[in-house]
């Protein structure tokens, strides 16, 4: 049910007229001022790519032109996911380094340090860049990753300590829930092939007797065990503890967000299949236990603040010129 991330942005589309700043031929677009390199656009495309193509296995090769995700051009799709998540790295660094958070000299070489190693590991630099082609990385996207992650591990430090146990109660009983839920795959279940025609079909019909019977009173608890093809289900049988930041695919997130406690919805059909959902309050008596999800959430919504606020600007024909269908051949 997890989706890499989720932000509304501030966007400018920019065809190489005045207004919009200076880019170069490597420039797809800026955040905040702040330069994405077609390279590390690739990157992103490759591995959101990569992790969708075990969702959607019938004809790959037309699907990334063709196919459709969650109503959306599927290649459109991947580089919207592939810009998301790009602009979450940028936001963290940005208010890090605005917050007096910026990367010291030792860790900066202790990042140089571990790419030597890399290199040597290889058996030298071309060994090495050849090494990371497979993965959709070059040398320079990889070594602004290592960056990337090492400003977020400080920062996430820093601020979570300073969460005080007040504004996380009120975060959790004001914004948090529970969901639990009834997933009905669109794959067959022992090829992961996606269902077609009557088999599609029967899938939904089985997904609208549920609901129906959901909405009539039946016992929800008894209909997830009975019925739901998501492995959370039985993983986590309290459901799914959420917030408006939760990293789940869209169509699952806006519909539980927009829920009232103890309502079923209608069938909610995302890459995964057809859901019932059903929402639950909080706990609070469960805090303590909960904390660290708490301030997970917490500091995911920080950021998706940070996003909602990002200026993007986008250099269009060399963002259009990034092909999704021939990433990775």
């Amino acid at each position: 049910m997890k989706k890499i991330v989720s932000s509304v942005l501030v966007i400018v589309m920019c065809l190489g007229i005045s207004g919009c700043g200076s880019f170069n031929d490597d420039t797809v677009a800026k955040i905040n001022g702040d330069p994405v390199s077609k390279g590390m656009l690739e990157y992103f495309v490759f591995t959101v790519k990569n992790s969708l193509a075990s969702e959607n296995t019938s004809n790959l090769e037309s699907f990334w032109d063709e196919g459709t995700i969650e109503g959306v051009n599927a290649g459109q799709y991947v580089k919207e996911q592939a810009m998301e998540a790009i602009l979450t790295g940028y936001v963290i660094r940005q208010q890090a380094i605005k917050n007096g958070s910026d990367l010291t000299d030792t860790e900066k070489n202790e990042i140089e340090t571990s790419r030597q190693a890399t290199i040597e590991q290889f058996g030298g630099l071309e060994q090495y860049k050849e090494a990371l082609k497979p993965y959709g990385l070059t040398d320079e996207v990889y070594t602004e990753m290592l960056k990337n992650r090492k400003y977020e591990q400080n920062y996430f430090a820093s601020v979570k300590g300073k969460y005080t146990d007040d504004e996380l109660k009120k975060y959790y009983t004001q914004n948090m829930f529970r969901i639990k839920h009834v997933l009905i795959s669109n794959k067959n279940s022992e090829t992961e092939e996606a269902l077609q025609g009557d088999d599609l079909a029967m899938a939904r019909a089985t997904a609208a007797d549920i609901e129906k019977r959901a909405k009539d009173g039946e016992d929800f608890d008894k209909l997830v065990a009975e019925y739901s093809q998501d492995p959370g289900s039985q993983t986590s049988p309290d459901g799914y503890l959420m917030g408006s930041a939760s990293s789940m695919v869209k169509p699952f997130l806006e519909k539980s967000v927009e829920m009232k406690e103890g309502e079923v919805s209608d069938i909610v059909e995302t890459m995964y299949g057809y859901h019932i959902l059903k929402k639950y309050p909080v706990v609070e008596s469960e805090f303590e236990a909960q904390k660290d999800s708490i301030i997970n959430e917490y500091w995911q919504y920080a950021v998706s603040e940070w996003g909602k606020d990002a200026k993007v600007e986008y250099n269009k024909p060399v963002f259009d010129a990034v092909s999704v269908a021939a990433s990775g051949s």
